[in-house]
This record gives C-alpha cells, structure tokens and sequence, in this order.
C-alpha cells in the first residue's frame, strides 16, 4: 500500500500542507492520493468478466475485452497476462498488437518504451492505414522522448492522423496532454474539450478538465468556481465510469478542499463499495467524519486502516484525536504514544499528551 507521510493538528477545516520525511517536523492530517493497487468487490465490473471466464473458458473475445478492462482499470500486469493468452489464440491481429503497445508503454518498466515499439511495428505490418497507429506513434514519442523536439514530431504524426480522420478523440486527447507538459493551459483545456464533442463518453479527457479547473497542476485556476466547474467534469466522467475510482477520488478531495464533508464521505463511501480496501479513501473518510464530529465512525475507519498496517501514523494521530474527543484519553495516549516511537520529537502528540496528564 502506498501513502504520503502526512500528519499533525487537525482545526476546522481539515486540510493541511505536507510536510518532508523528517522526524522533527510537524505533521498533518490531510487528504492523501490515491491508492493503485485496489482489491475490487463484486460489483465491478472486473469481477463478472473474471467469473465469465471461469465459466464459459478463455475466447479471444472475452480476453481482449478484460484485458481492455484491466488496463483501463490500472492493472496493466493482470492485462499482459491476458494478452498473452490471447496470443496463443490469434497473433495476427493489429488491434491487439495496438493494445499490448499500451500495455507496455503504462508498465513503466526499463524495456517498456522498445516493447511498446516493437508492438507498434508489428500492428503496422498488419494495417498500414490505420489512423490509430499514428496516434500510439505520437503518444510513444511523447512519453519516451520527453523534450521539446519530439513534442514536434508528436504533435505532426496527430494532426497527420486528424488529415486522415478528424473525428479521433484521441488524437486531441494526446495533444491536450502535449500542451499541458508545456503548461500551455488554454490549448490543452481546448484540446480536451474537442475531445469529449468528438466523443461524449471519453473519459479521460473529463479527467484531465476536471484535474486542471481542479488546481491540481501548478498555476492553473484555484478559486472555488473554478472547483465547481471541475467538479461538473469529474460527476461526467463518473457518469461515464463510476467504477474507476480516479475521478471519484478527485471530487471527493475537492469536496474535501471546499469544505463540503457530506458530498465528500458520499463519494468516498462510493469508492468503498467497489475497492472495500482503498486505504486512501479510508483515511480520507474517516477525515470527513471527523470533520463531521461524528467520532466513532472517524475512530472506526482509522482502526481499519491499522488493521493493514499497524505503524501508519496518519491513521494512528486521526484515531487519537477521535479517541480524545470521545474522552477515551487511555486509548488516545496509546496511539499518541506509537506515534513517539516513529516520530519522538513531533510537537503535536507531545502537546497532546501533555495536555492529557494535566486533566488526569
């Protein structure tokens, strides 16, 4: 499970900025990124793909599209390995060859980028014509050779794919992600938008729109309006998908950022249903009720938390702080207590705990 080391004190609004690694800063409660590495429930729709395939067997359909699935979903590992599969059953396809270029290009891997090419190569044999190929050569191009130069020959090979067929989301999709490496806000913001008119239901650009009106790159808009027509973005990309957590996630936080606890528990409440091990969405819930002063729901999701690991601090000074306000101060002490261990010098739980001797 992956976390950001954040903790310290907690006042109304919850939100704090981070702090480094070291063991002498204050730490904070703040909302935490996302966790990838995600167990689903069995209403994903993973699941009933995992169960056709134990049922009916492996056919190159239902591989191709849980391998599509698995991708979308973050699990480019668990879709190579249906890939392979699938190849044993049909080698001479150019959409799967188009499909494994992805799934190397996100394994992030030192061999990803020349296998992502070797792939691109072989589907080109296969179909010379195809528009897309472009695309995935441009979108290869941007992630391998991340410089200014090679943002040229990307951006020509889409708009070599657009003379071809104007009405590829992609493509737009690719050079809105090019403007927004350059921090050409504007271009990229357009780009994303000629994205979802070219196709209603593509999700990732209602990400990317959500992120940036979102404040989640640097200089971009941060006003509470801005939030707003962010959050529009992020509910259409979850209309789109309400099984991915990623924009899920994302409105939660601006709930959480512009104070609206309620909204912000629903939509983590919503992630847990389908990812019931969503160690983020847990602390951030758990964030929210707190905020809430619902306490014991509060103490209930950070004692969860500590169940997959014992030692997180984070969760450890959220429990506290609800142990403390429910006047538990011996349960409070304790957890203040672990967290010395990690952190001996942290002022907070040091306060904290004196403070607590002073009422005994």
């Amino acid at each position: 499970m992956k976390h950001r080391l954040l903790f310290g004190v907690l006042v109304v609004a919850l939100i704090f900025s981070s702090c480094g690694g070291s063991k002498t800063e204050k730490i904070s409660l703040q909302p935490t990124a996302a966790d990838s590495n995600l167990v689903y429930s069995k209403v994903h729709p993973l699941y009933r793909l995992d169960t056709l395939l134990s049922k009916q067997g492996a056919t190159a359909s239902t591989l191709y599209q849980r391998a599509q699935k698995r991708l979308f979903y973050g699990d480019p590992i668990g879709a190579l390995e249906d890939m392979k599969r699938l190849q044993k059953l049909d080698s001479n396809n150019a959409a799967y060859m188009l499909l494994l270029s992805d799934i190397y290009l996100k394994m992030a891997v030192k061999s990803s980028c020349s296998d992502a090419n070797l792939f691109l190569q072989k589907a080109q044999k296969l179909d010379s014509l195809n528009p897309e190929i472009l695309i995935k050569k441009a979108k290869n191009t941007f992630i391998c050779n991340p410089d200014f130069k090679n943002h040229l020959v990307a951006f020509t090979l889409l708009n070599d794919a657009l003379k071809k067929n104007a009405q590829l989301p992609e493509a737009y999709f690719w050079k809105g992600m090019i403007y927004l490496e350059e921090t050409n806000y504007k271009l990229a913001i357009s780009s994303f938008q000629t994205a979802i008119e070219v196709d209603p239901g593509y999700y990732a650009a209602y990400l990317q729109l959500g992120q940036l009106f979102g404040g989640a790159f640097k200089d971009t808009l941060q006003s509470d309006d801005a939030k707003k027509i962010a959050i529009s973005y992020l509910s259409n990309a979850i209309q789109v998908d309400s099984f991915n957590d990623e924009a899920l996630y994302a409105r939660a936080l601006l709930y959480q950022n512009l104070q609206d606890w309620e909204r912000a528990k629903i939509d983590y409440d919503r992630i847990l249903k389908v990812y019931p091990t969503q160690v983020d969405a847990l602390y951030n819930r758990g964030v929210c009720f707190f905020a809430l002063k619902n306490w014991k729901n509060s103490e209930k999701d950070f004692s969860k938390i500590l169940q997959f690991d014992s030692t997180y601090a984070p969760a450890l000074k959220g429990r506290a702080m609800a142990f403390e306000e429910m006047g538990d101060l011996f349960q409070s002490a304790r957890d203040y207590r672990k967290i010395l261990i990690q952190y001996p010098n942290e002022p907070d739980v040091l306060q904290a705990l004196g403070r607590m001797k002073s009422q005994n």
